[in-house]
């Protein structure tokens, strides 16, 4: 029986015999939503970085060209450098300092282009304590078909704030003695800027809800703090009534810190 070799390359080959062309996308995951529309974009919402910044995103074609691109359409830079088949890793010190806000323009091998539906801007370092750069674990695949068994992370900045609410604890008990007890910070995540919300049917609203918020443990930085939660399980509904931005509210608990009363 032969055997295939899939080195991510744009062939098929059969071990010592003939090599067939096959399209790249065939061998990927299936991605249900990327955050490409037709071109030029409508910009329907903006995401924040700092220069340290790193985000990785997964397309469900093969990446041949990147440009980024201002809001007026003009070109800034090609960067391919970004692209590794169809994932595109985005590495904001690349961005030249002096410009503030940019879009993403994807071409596909057949010529055809995609561009982002939001923007990036830069954000000051006295506006940085408003915003929040947010992650999780995933041991294999999320919601939306992106495999993290690779380079891939759902690590993205969020206009949000980050504030201690309650503590919570668990004892256990044996004969009416408590032999231990678990101790959580609880915090709630709300998003706090007008015009920055979750909007129904976009890519955020769906990276946010299907695969940052749904992995095992949710990472989470401030400007001068790291968090370590447990994983999230609650609903992530709109706070406010109205038709299309969300400003969700989540409450979030760190990873117990156990005190065990026994002697052993």
């Amino acid at each position: 029986m032969a055997t295939f070799s899939y080195s991510l390359t744009d062939t098929k080959i059969e071990t010592g015999t003939v090599t067939r062309t096959r399209d790249i996308t065939e061998l990927y995951e299936c991605v249900s939503i990327t955050p490409c529309t037709s071109c030029p974009p409508c910009i329907r919402y903006k995401m924040p970085f700092l220069d340290s910044d790193i985000f990785t995103i997964a397309v469900d074609f093969k990446i041949v060209n990147v440009r980024l691109k201002r809001i007026d359409n003009s070109l800034i830079q090609l960067q391919n450098s970004w692209a590794s088949n169809n994932i595109l890793t985005i590495t904001f010190a690349d961005i030249p300092s002096n410009e503030r806000c940019f879009y993403i323009e994807l071409e596909r091998k057949d010529g055809s282009f995609c561009c982002f539906e939001f923007a990036y801007e830069r954000v000051g370092v006295d506006c940085h304590d408003s915003t929040i750069l947010i992650s999780s674990y995933y041991d294999t695949s999320d919601c939306l078909g992106n495999n993290y068994t690779g380079s891939y992370s759902n690590q993205i900045r969020i206009y949000a704030l980050l504030e201690h609410v309650a503590n919570e604890s668990e004892t256990v008990k044996s004969d009416d003695k408590i032999i231990s007890e678990e101790i959580r910070d609880v915090y709630q995540l709300s998003f706090n800027r007008q015009g920055f919300g979750l909007i129904p049917g976009t890519w955020l609203h769906a990276h946010f809800t299907k695969s940052v918020m749904r992995g095992a443990v949710v990472l989470t930085e401030t400007v001068d703090k790291h968090f370590e939660f447990e994983k999230f399980e609650g609903n992530i509904e709109a706070s406010q009534n109205v038709i299309s931005d969300w400003y969700p509210v989540l409450r979030l608990k760190t990873l117990a810190c156990e005190q065990d009363f026994i002697c052993t």
